[in-house]
């Protein structure tokens, strides 16, 4: 027999994958009859990945098809959300896809698409995966942070209606890769997904344990004002009490992020021209690990009700103008700078709390007697 090559090499390569292999032949391939398709089937499937401890994992890839299967080709589709994971190498199952098929892998981490390609120079057979086999092993190299999802895309078949899929398991006519037809268009069954190191949590913003530290969503979205003076509505997704000016320094000795993230204080200016780090009205926003913002919440300081972190006569004053209305409408029932002086949690932020204020500023409460945080929270409920 002279010397052919079949020509669903050039064909598939050309059309299909961005592997620039080059080849001549005959033939060619054709597409599976509508009605035909569900008598041949592939399943594709990826093992768990083993890592081998040098900063690299092996996956293994698995294919099962009711016919002798030519070229192959797969994209995976890869979710990274934390850390880095690329392709090193893939490399053929030497002992399934046969050495005289003399094949080629490629593979690219633009596309993520891998190709094994019959290169022969003679006949041969196509493979034979009625049981299924282990056709090729993947090494990644990952990051020791990597939190990622990989899959093979299945839902991207070559079809006669997709002739430009990126997924082939080409069926071979006469078996024969040399001078059989490559058809496509089988029906592919779903892969499964597989996953590095640990996906990505949602953060969320927990009290620490041991701490007076709450985070009070029962006013979720009460305030809706501007309250870092950026010129927008800030949504609030809760309060944040527990804060105590003689025990605390900053709100993250009490609250943390569960999940993967971190929490952005945004402290009042008021407050930062006092040296302190946090006010009524200083604002944490959650992000996640892209840095977007998942919620946001605005700190009490009880006593402090122009947001300068201390409690004391300015205070008073504030409350005072407001129990007498000379600030319009300023302070409606349960905004952040109401809430935080209303110390006697009467519901209302009047002249008792001014006066409550005034003797905690003037240490008539006694040492232990001064605005007492654990007490507002105690009969706030919580």
């Amino acid at each position: 027999m002279s010397k052919k090559l079949l020509s669903v090499v050039l064909a598939l390569c050309l059309a299909v994958s961005c592997f620039a292999l080059g080849a001549s032949a005959i033939g060619g391939y054709a597409y599976e009859a509508e009605e035909d398709v569900a008598n041949y089937a592939q399943t594709w499937a990826l093992d768990e990945p083993v890592d081998n401890g040098d900063g690299t994992y092996s996956v293994n890839v698995r294919l099962t098809a009711n016919y002798k299967v030519g070229p192959i080709q797969f994209k995976l589709v890869k979710n990274v959300t934390a850390g880095s994971l690329s392709i090193k190498s893939v490399t053929a199952n030497k002992s399934v896809i046969p050495a005289n098929w003399l094949a080629q892998v490629s593979f690219s981490n633009v596309s993520n698409k891998i190709a094994i390609i019959p290169m022969p120079t003679d006949e041969v057979d196509g493979i034979d995966l009625t049981a299924g086999k282990i056709i090729a092993t993947i090494v990644f190299n990952a990051s020791a942070d990597v939190a990622a999802t990989v899959a093979i895309n299945t839902a991207d078949a070559k079809t006669e209606t997709n002739p430009a899929g990126t997924l082939i398991a080409a069926r071979m006519s006469d078996g024969n890769v040399v001078t059989g037809t490559a058809i496509c268009g089988q029906t592919i069954n779903a892969t499964n997904t597989i996953t590095f190191g640990s996906a990505a949590q949602a953060p969320e913003l927990v009290a620490i344990d041991g701490t007076l530290g709450v985070v009070d969503t029962s006013r979720t979205m009460l305030d809706e004002l501007d309250i870092d003076g950026d010129g927008d509505m800030q949504e609030i997704d809760g309060y944040l009490l527990g804060y105590d000016p003689d025990m605390n320094m900053s709100l993250e000795e009490l609250f943390e992020i569960e999940g993967d993230g971190e929490m952005e204080i945004i402290v009042t200016e008021e407050a930062l021209a006092n040296g302190l780090e946090a006010s009524t009205g200083t604002m944490v926003n959650v992000l996640d690990l892209e840095g977007n913002v998942v919620a946001t919440y605005v700190a009490i300081i009880f006593g402090d009700v122009n947001c300068d972190g201390i409690a004391d006569g300015y205070d008073s004053g504030y409350i005072d103008e407001h129990d007498a209305w000379m600030l319009g409408d300023w302070g409606r029932l349960f905004s952040y700078q109401e809430f935080a002086g209303d110390v006697d949690v009467s519901g209302f932020c009047d002249g008792y709390d001014s006066g409550y204020i005034g003797e905690h500023d003037a240490w008539m409460l006694g040492d232990l007697g001064r605005i007492d945080v654990a007490g507002i929270i105690a009969t706030l409920g919580f």
